[in-house]
């Protein structure tokens, strides 16, 4: 369940199969320092684990949270999930197969810094 941020409105992945296949688009986990996620657009995810999670799906009865910063600027695009060592957030680059599922449920893979005035 992606929601906030840029979002009107919650978007959900079509069913197990996008979901795992969102999942296996999700590659290079790195430890990221807080700072370089500041002042990124960031769209918030709420990930149900159990086969038997049916709709209406609530925020909060998910079985874990993550965050998604779309590409923005010269930075790719980003899934955070958890703390690696050092409890920095772990961030796993999102391959173009991630993007395009992305892309077909109207959430953005890509935002542009706003100009300044």
């Amino acid at each position: 369940m992606f929601y906030g941020g840029p979002l009107d409105d919650v978007h959900l992945l079509e069913g197990l199969r996008e979901n795992d296949a969102f999942l296996a688009s999700l590659v290079d986990p790195q430890p990221l320092s807080r700072a370089a996620l500041d002042r990124r657009p960031v769209i918030k995810v709420a990930m149900f684990w159990s086969r038997a999670a049916e709709p209406p799906l609530h925020i909060r009865n998910a079985s874990a949270h993550g965050s998604y910063y779309p590409a923005y600027g010269d930075r790719e695009a980003a899934f955070v999930h958890g703390l690696g060592r050092r409890g920095l957030p772990q961030a796993y680059r999102v391959e173009a197969a991630g993007l395009e599922l992305l892309k077909r449920q109207r959430i953005p893979v890509r935002l542009q810094p706003s100009a300044a005035p």
